[in-house]
């Protein structure tokens, strides 16, 4: 890679994504239709486009957050909303740190009928009757 494109790459990645842009900020001459054309040129050489691939899975790698990273936040959070008097944040943190650990994960009960046939349980569920679960 050339010097000018390795400018042209920084410059990219610098200003959001603007190839017209970063062809100008790198050196390039020309009038703003010449500057798009050498941008759109530069993008479609694979020598650039691997570089701007490479910054870009850094910057994923970066901005990642493991599983145990976004307890912590979350924790912190809770702890922050508290402090303030910020109860909904502080639940809502809650709500998310539980989720994340599994805690409403469904339940599973067993139901049984007055008279043990499943026919039975099926007519009183529909009728509205209340069944009262069996403890296991």
């Amino acid at each position: 890679m050339t010097p000018k494109q390795d400018k042209f790459v920084k410059a990219y990645l610098l200003n959001g994504g603007n190839a017209t842009k970063a062809a100008k900020s790198a050196g390039y001459k020309g009038s703003e239709r010449t500057l798009q054309m050498v941008g759109h040129e530069n993008l479609s050489k694979p020598i650039i486009m691997d570089e701007l691939f490479k910054h870009k899975n850094k910057e994923d790698k970066k901005f990642s957050v493991s599983f145990e990273q976004k307890q912590k936040i979350l924790v912190q959070n809770i702890k922050l909303a508290q402090g303030l008097g910020q109860i909904s944040a502080a639940t809502g943190a809650i709500s998310e740190l539980n989720k994340m650990d599994g805690h409403y994960a469904p339940t599973r009960q067993r139901l049984e009928s007055t008279d043990g046939n499943p026919l039975t349980l099926f007519i009183q569920q529909l009728s509205g009757n209340t069944i009262e679960p069996k403890n296991n």
